[in-house]
């Protein structure tokens, strides 16, 4: 296993946390999933005519009590995925289950988790502003935290955590980097990144399949949107067509394009040429380039969390180690433990540190698929940062000092036990 844990604060204090016992039984203590419906004046009228009205679920852990404040996550789900995607597995594939089993062993503090629906027609919105599909940058920022904060008496000034998987987890972390005031921790789970590396080889799968049906307009009205609502509403299975599509959508939009489709796309489907003019648009929101223009932004980030497969089908494990490396030096100041990427242990603690935010990454023994395992390390982690500012609620078991550092040393013991 590789694995590589940083941490940069000045000195951290030690955090006492209040644990008390709850009166009632562990098997009669359960968290739950509430499901809200926002119809979102932002997300009205959007270029591919999606519904404004959107599903936000938000798990409320064992024991909630609306007068007890909580860090809250968001969590962002993967592409052709939606917050109810979270919470719609058996056993710790749900996460509603993971966590009541995470707090109730006392593995995890209590924590809110947001799931905001924000999937499209052309399988999902990457978490940004795009002329191609809707503000989903600004639904997530103006509606849908303003809406929870009031409905759960979230105070206005608390820093939120979010998490992610894949398309997630690029959401994640680029909302993290640009808003630091809102997400003061991120965790990403084999974020999209490096796109020459993850996008650039979908487009000759999909170039084939389009002018084999006659052209992509008609592959995406005739077929598969035809399919979508003989599923009423369900994903079909097109794979890469429909990925380089979508993307194509998010990160290269021309509501005039001539192909009908509402988008430019970086090859031309026709000769199969790279058109990097095309391409310069997409490596704009490539966070892998966006790291070096945001390093004072990240500096005030209280906890990064990176992880991926070493055997990505979709090759991001080489976009994490590549962000890792990046912010190891610019934001981290280069300190290191080991000497080889991917195996070293965590650093911090000294006074000549300068301040910064816990980094963790790991690279495991896995594709790009599975991760949902990897919530035993991160949520807790990203609860624990949150708590780390103030944000204390008291269910737990007794009293423990903490900080970030022996934190990450029991979750590395953990990881070498097998235990996640």
């Amino acid at each position: 296993m590789f694995l590589s844990t940083h941490i940069q604060p000045v000195s951290p204090p030690l955090l006492s946390i209040s644990f008390t016992q709850p009166t009632t039984p562990h098997h009669a203590l359960k968290g739950r999933v509430v499901v809200h419906e926002l119809d979102s004046e932002i997300l009205k009228g959007n270029p591919l005519g999606d519904p404004s009205l959107r599903k936000l679920h938000v798990y409320l852990p064992p024991g909630y009590s609306p007068t007890t404040g909580y860090p809250v996550l968001m969590g962002l789900a993967g592409l052709f995925g939606s917050g109810e995607s979270f919470f719609n597995g058996d056993g710790d594939l749900n996460l509603c289950t993971r966590m009541d089993r995470l707090i109730l062993s006392y593995k995890c503090m209590p924590v809110i988790i947001v799931a905001p629906d924000c999937d499209t027609k052309t399988g999902g919105s990457q978490y940004i502003n795009s002329e191609g599909t809707g503000r989903y940058k600004d639904y997530i920022l103006f509606e849908v935290i303003p809406f929870i904060q009031k409905q759960y008496n979230i105070p206005n000034h608390q820093t939120w955590g979010v998490f992610g998987v894949s398309s997630g987890g690029y959401g994640a972390l680029t909302l993290a980097m640009n808003h630091p005031e809102v997400f003061s921790c991120v965790a990403s789970h084999s974020g999209d990144g490096l796109f020459d590396f993850c996008f650039k080889k979908i487009f000759q799968e999909a170039i084939n399949v389009y002018r084999n049906s006659g052209g992509v307009y008609k592959w995406y009205h005739d077929i598969y949107l035809k399919q979508v609502s003989v599923n009423k509403g369900g994903r079909p299975n097109f794979g890469l067509p429909i990925v380089a599509l979508g993307m194509s959508v998010v990160y290269s939009p021309n509501p005039h394009s001539d192909n009908g489709v509402g988008c430019d796309f970086p090859f031309s489907l026709e000769t199969g040429e790279f058109l990097p003019h095309i391409w310069s648009r997409w490596t704009k929101e490539d966070p892998v380039f966006a790291i070096s223009k945001n390093i004072d932004k990240l500096r005030k980030l209280k906890c990064i969390y990176l992880d991926a497969g070493r055997w990505d089908e979709f090759n991001l494990q080489h976009a994490t180690r590549n962000i890792f490396h990046q912010l190891e030096n610019e934001v981290m100041g280069g300190r290191r433990e080991s000497g080889e990427m991917g195996l070293g242990s965590a650093v911090g603690g000294s006074e000549n540190v300068r301040e910064g935010p816990v980094l963790f990454f790991e690279e495991y023994d896995s594709g790009h698929y599975g991760f949902e395992r990897r919530f035993d390390i991160s949520i807790p982690m990203l609860a624990h940062a949150l708590h780390m500012q103030g944000i204390q609620p008291r269910i737990a078991k007794e009293e423990v000092a903490l900080d970030h550092l022996s934190l990450l040393r029991r979750i590395k013991e953990l990881c070498e036990k097998g235990g996640v």
